[in-house]
């Protein structure tokens, strides 16, 4: 794609990954980034990744450059693409400011911003040279006016795994991602002593009595000149709790986590909406009431559900999460569980309108029309009574003309397990013999049924014929009082 001029210049640096400080510049209009080979318009992470389980995709996000803004845009990632800790949807395509953090697998980049005097000539994403240690020029923010830009360190604080802060603004993205390194650096004074030796003493962390390590490094990270705000932000994930109707009567636990994706210590308050006459429905587990929640990273909330009787597909109320001036609501529902149809493949057989193989006997009787019934079941029932004519005639199970069980239901057990061998045939083998037994059985049933109404009726009609179509007349009698037709079918 070519390259448009832009007075703009971004990269990317890593920021955890197996070469800290080592950055890459963005030289054209689109340029994707995953752990894929080298090719024009592609930068390949594979290099930056470690022992990390997490592992980015091939094309894990595109990056898009308009104007004298960037972009990035999830490319349906399976571990996703995060941009201070807050996940991107598939397609989602989100602005990046100076000093944003993007993660993908286990690597994690801040987007840089440099301003060019001249228009950059199209080159290949390719990796560029690693800046020096040294202090960094100072980057105006959108963030901001002008006058409230922060400036750079006199000399760049290096941490003990090697990852070092150029600017003020460094120490909050790294305050993202190693929160307990920066207050043990605090709390042993190191970086209290890096402070007076750059002339800073107006930024020498406070030590209140009751104050714990977590708040000294809070309150200062509040002081520091930064070009963006320190503050937390509040998040909330899922957005509902569902529980099935089985839990009606009794206390089901569900969860969900308050996460922060700002800098600060977020101090979120939670409280209990319930609905019109549910008033003890939803509770806070025992071991979080009554406690404060702060959360530096993320904070699991455990609440109990205990669903009043005959509380059926309806709104307990909800959970309200309050932090920053920010609110997030987590609504409980009680649902009945949802009934997934299974896919039927292109060879499937379908034996009438809507029918499944998952569709009970009463379901399939309500598709079918009273005219329809009038002439299926006479037809069944003929067909059954000439099998057992037919088995009557075998050698050695009929004596003298006398129908017996026996030969009265030899022909439809045989003609069952051939159905039910070969509609099981398609799952296998073993399939297919549960079903022929299966079928040779239903075969014995509906046979012994038309045996007996044979001894029984027949006599009384004089004829075979006529006494196997007013059984079947009769059958679709009961059946349609039983079963009547559903109104989506047409007579």
């Amino acid at each position: 794609m070519p390259t448009t001029a832009a007075k703009t210049r971004w990269s990317l640096e890593i920021a955890k990954g197996r070469e800290p400080g080592r950055r890459y510049a963005l030289e054209r209009d689109e340029t994707t980034i995953g752990n894929g080979p080298w090719a024009p318009g592609h930068l390949s992470l594979a290099d930056q990744e470690g022992e990390s389980p997490r592992r980015m995709a091939e094309r894990q996000a595109a990056l898009r450059r308009e104007s004298d803004g960037l972009a990035i845009r999830d490319l349906d990632s399976p571990g996703g693409t995060f941009v201070n800790r807050q996940r991107l949807f598939t397609g989602q395509e989100r602005a990046l400011l100076p000093g944003d953090v993007v993660q993908v697998g286990s690597v994690q980049l801040v987007v840089r911003r440099e301003q060019a005097s001249k228009p950059e000539s199209e080159k290949p994403a390719r990796p560029a040279a690693v800046e020096p240690k040294g202090p960094a020029k100072a980057t105006p923010s959108t963030a901001r006016p002008p006058a409230s830009r922060t400036a750079p360190l006199a000399a760049p604080y290096t941490f003990p795994d090697g990852s070092a802060s150029r600017s003020w603004d460094d120490f909050l993205t790294l305050s993202s991602q190693r929160w307990a390194m920066i207050r043990d650096e605090l709390a042993s004074g190191r970086l209290g002593e890096h402070l007076r030796r750059t002339g800073r003493d107006d930024l020498l962390p406070r030590r209140e009595p009751g104050w714990t390590a977590d708040e000294t490094l809070d309150d200062w990270l509040g002081r520091l000149p930064t070009s963006r705000s320190s503050a937390p932000e509040l998040d909330v994930h899922p957005d509902s709790l569902v529980v099935p109707v089985s839990a009606v009567g009794g206390v089901t636990r569900r969860s969900f986590r308050i996460a922060n994706v700002g800098y600060r210590i977020l101090r979120p308050t939670v409280a209990i909406e319930p609905a019109v006459g549910m008033p003890d429905a939803i509770r806070l587990a025992p071991q979080q009431r009554g406690k404060v929640i702060l959360t530096i990273d993320e904070t699991e909330v455990v609440v109990e559900i205990e669903p009043p009787e005959n509380a059926f597909d309806v709104t307990l109320g909800a959970i309200v999460v309050s932090a920053g001036g920010k609110t997030r609501r987590v609504a409980v529902r009680v649902e009945r569980p949802r009934v997934e149809t299974i896919p039927q493949g292109p060879d499937a057989a379908v034996a009438g309108p809507g029918w499944s193989p998952a569709d009970s006997l009463g379901e399939r009787l309500e598709g079918l029309s009273l005219a329809r019934r009038l002439w299926t079941f006479p037809l069944a029932v003929l067909i059954l009574r000439g099998l057992i004519a037919l088995g009557n005639r075998l050698p050695y199970l009929a004596s003298g003309g006398d129908p017996r069980l026996l030969g009265a239901s030899a022909m439809p057990a045989l003609a069952g397990g051939v159905v039910g061998w070969a509609v099981g045939s398609r799952g296998g083998v073993l399939d297919a013999i549960a079903s022929a037994f299966a079928g040779a059985v239903v075969g014995v049933l509906s046979s012994s049924l038309v045996f007996a109404t044979v001894r029984s009726v027949e006599p009384v009609f004089g004829s075979p014929t006529f006494a196997a179509l007013a059984l079947g007349l009769a059958l679709a009698g009961v059946s349609y009082l039983a079963f009547p037709p559903s109104r989506k079918e047409q007579p």
